[in-house]
């Protein structure tokens, strides 16, 4: 049976005895511990707000928006909202519980990922010293997404159980590629990360289905069987991912506009190298490609080739770093395994003669870290920070006590911020869900009002803008000083704002702009 072929490819490992509870419960303390430690505070992202209010919104209407009620520009347009799942959850979790359930939400995601990868390498045999290490230097390359709350850590949770399922396939046959199903159908209702779910399957079946092809030990009529039942599961998952409320046309939206340009987001540039996730790439990259240079043990040819491909993935966009983070510990892992019970010894792996002293040690400083963590955790985990440098706090807040309804021209990173204080009453020109709701034309117009760039002031001139609110550092705030029938009302060391002359609040803005103060609660989410 091709089943049983498959499993030669990955002979057993000698598996350690069981380590001692003292030493389990140490050990998984310490991971724990390094993780609320990590992300227990949520980093700020510009679409959080967005996300949490269109989640709020269909849980209150009962149903998914199809236009657009927050911008004055896209009048006629479709709403392709591809995260509404993510969204569900999140406005869920903060109609519960505020911003400490947006942040139970995120690590309850976080942990969920990482106890897969946990469970699958516990299950192939793996000591716990290498699984817990492989499970600190994913925490580390997946921190890019384990940091914000964003419908990305469905994609990494997602990613991970296909990654994990495509590696079981190879051990026990493609029937547990059915599960993938209803991972698709989830996926790509949540985020749009479900192409990188459904190029890896996809890869992964190409290959296997021409390693099936060329087994010549095997009659034609078993490898004609055998790469069905490979093929099928997968075009049962691309047909659950059909299964939308814009039915095929979301998947056929998602791969136009993943290869478009987003110069203006930083997690679609290329990785680089000279930073903080350079340093977490290069370390995974570090541990992980050895194990698969110097292990005893046969390779997979497909995951070879999935790694190769998520290794490169981040030189395309360093928002592919996590999943790589993940796929490189799953598919390298248990070559690092063997390397490292070659080098100590099974006997060698057990901590179970070691000292009382060394015992009391261990337990002393898990315990340590996990009290250090929990205190250091409390006030943060029911809280999300808003960067006063970032976010313009108190234009928004002039605006919203002092005008009632307007349209309002803004910066891409400040559209769903100013949605949440003052839609829909107050329209925004532009904000992060970009190309789901708004038209290349019109992002483009938008692009060139916030680095005043040529044509920038088309926004201003052939739409009815009543407020712009620009950065103040930027060549739009010099433009807009010298552009006959606006005026400034505002200023502070970060933005600025101005209206049209004959805007009926700006008087009302003019005068309540000296008592525009950041007050503590401003400072926090919302």
């Amino acid at each position: 049976m091709m089943s049983e072929s498959t499993d030669a490819l990955h002979p057993s490992v000698s598996v350690p005895e069981r380590e001692p509870l003292w030493w389990r419960i140490s050990i998984l303390v310490l991971v724990a511990s390094a993780y609320l430690f990590r992300f227990v505070q949520t980093q700020q992202d510009p679409d959080l707000w967005g996300h949490v209010r269109f989640g709020l919104d269909a849980l209150r209407t009962g149903s998914i928006a199809r236009t657009d009620p927050y911008s004055y520009l896209t009048a006629g347009l479709t709403w392709i909202n591809h995260e509404v799942i993510a969204e569900l959850a999140m406005g869920l979790a903060y109609s519960l519980l505020g911003p400490l359930g947006l942040n139970l939400l995120r690590m309850t995601l976080g942990l969920a990922t990482l106890a897969v990868i946990w469970t699958t390498l516990r299950r192939r045999g793996f000591t716990l010293l290498v699984t817990a290490s492989l499970i600190m230097i994913a925490m580390f390359a997946m921190a890019l997404h384990l940091i914000e709350m964003r419908p990305h850590l469905f994609t990494l949770l997602f990613f991970t159980l296909t990654i994990v399922i495509l590696q079981t396939a190879e051990r026990r046959g493609p029937r547990v590629l059915w599960l993938l199903v209803p991972i698709f159908w989830a996926w790509i209702n949540s985020h749009g990360g479900v192409l990188a779910g459904l190029g890896v399957a996809g890869l992964w079946t190409f290959i296997r289905l021409l390693q099936i092809g060329f087994q010549r030990d095997i009659a034609p009529s078993g490898r004609l069987r055998e790469g069905i039942r490979h093929i099928t599961p997968l075009l049962a998952g691309l047909a659950a991912a059909l299964i939308t409320p814009y039915g095929p046309d979301l998947l056929a939206f998602l791969l136009r506009t993943a290869t478009g340009s987003r110069p203006e987001i930083a997690d679609w540039q290329p990785l680089p190298l000279v930073s903080g996730v350079g340093v977490a790439y290069l370390t995974c990259l570090g541990v992980t490609l050895p194990g698969l240079l110097f292990s005893r043990r046969r390779r997979s040819v497909p995951c070879m080739i999935i790694y190769a491909v998520m290794a490169l993935a981040p030189f395309l966009a360093v928002r592919h770093l996590p999943l790589f983070g993940s796929a490189a510990v799953l598919i390298a892992g248990e070559h690092l395994n063997d390397i490292w019970v070659r080098w100590r010894g099974a006997q060698d792996t057990r901590p179970g003669q070691a000292s009382r002293l060394f015992q009391y040690l261990v337990i002393g400083t898990s315990v340590a870290f996990a009290v250090a963590s929990v205190a250091l955790s409390i006030g943060k985990i029911s809280s999300i920070p808003v960067n006063a440098k970032l976010y313009p706090i108190r234009a928004i807040k002039l605006i919203r006590d002092n005008v009632p309804a307007g349209n309002l021209a803004v910066h891409f990173n400040w559209g769903e911020y100013a949605i949440w204080h003052l839609g829909p009453a107050v329209k925004v020109s532009l904000d992060g869900r970009r190309e789901t709701v708004y038209s290349e034309e019109l992002y483009q117009m938008n692009l060139r009002f916030m680095i005043g760039h040529r044509d920038w002031d088309t926004l201003l001139d052939e739409y009815p803008t009543d407020m712009a609110l620009v950065d103040s550092r930027g060549a739009p705030y010099n433009l807009m000083q010298c552009k006959p029938g606006w005026v400034m009302v505002y200023e502070d060391d970060f933005v600025a704002l101005f209206v049209r002359e004959d805007f009926p609040y700006r008087q009302a803005l003019e005068q309540a702009a000296p008592s525009a103060v950041i007050e503590e609660d401003d400072l926090f989410f919302p």
